[in-house]
């Protein structure tokens, strides 16, 4: 694996844990004994966390879980040396997706940021119950099995899991600008999912033009062999 390949994937990993760790911490401890729910948020989200508090601790430890799975799921290397894992650990990745979709998509509707606000939450939570729906039955039921449609509903998958991570790089410029709070919230609820597609997209197709040099060079040897 070439060294940028590790980096990215090490900053993959390691941004996702983090974001993980903060939600079982904050939502599956410290809301029990030392801070209330809807304390640690912008003053303006505090009402819905204390009114959707079942939700909410639904939504944010279902995708803690699926933060601490999802890289590993993705890596090829790891995938290919933790077959049994990578099975099991699915699993656990698509049961936790499908509850943090459908209660990402219930809390949608009460977000911040006017109706372009609650329509960017509520389209992401669409989106990552769709690609997890489409990436289960594409490896559960021999009908329609198809690898590549799997691994390519899961890397759209993993991109949304991992706009947990996008969403706390943005909400500090909102956070400090109150005044604007409502308007930037409404770009952060579409900005912290669509980029990461993007990103995914490129990735996929630097990673098929790399392969493309070594088929043709395996095609005139196939050639002469005739």
């Amino acid at each position: 694996m070439a060294l940028g390949s590790k980096v990215l994937n090490a900053l993959f990993v390691g941004g996702a844990v983090l974001v993980a760790v903060y939600a079982w911490a904050v939502y599956g401890l410290l809301t029990e004994w030392l801070i209330p729910l809807g304390a640690v948020v912008a003053p303006e989200m505090e009402e819905m966390f204390r009114s959707e508090k079942a939700a909410i601790y639904i939504h944010a430890l279902s995708s803690a879980v699926s933060l601490t799975i999802g890289p590993f799921q993705v890596i090829p290397s790891f995938r290919q040396k933790h077959m049994f894992g990578h099975r099991m650990a699915g699993r656990i990745y698509f049961l936790c997706c499908f509850m943090g979709s459908i209660t990402g998509i219930i809390l949608a509707f009460k977000a911040q940021g006017g109706a372009v606000g609650k329509a960017g939450f509520a389209c992401l939570g669409v989106a990552w119950l769709i690609s997890n729906l489409v990436g289960f039955a594409a490896i559960a039921f021999p009908a329609i099995r198809s690898v590549p449609v799997h691994e390519r509903a899961m890397q759209i998958s993993c991109a949304l899991t991992y706009s947990a991570v996008t969403l706390r790089l943005y909400l500090p410029a909102a956070v400090l600008n109150p005044e604007h709070f409502q308007e930037l919230y409404a770009g952060i609820s579409w900005l912290c999912w669509i980029p990461n597609l993007v990103v995914v997209e490129i990735i996929r197709c630097c990673l098929k033009r790399q392969q493309e040099p070594s088929l043709h060079k395996e095609a005139p040897e196939a050639k002469e062999g005739l």
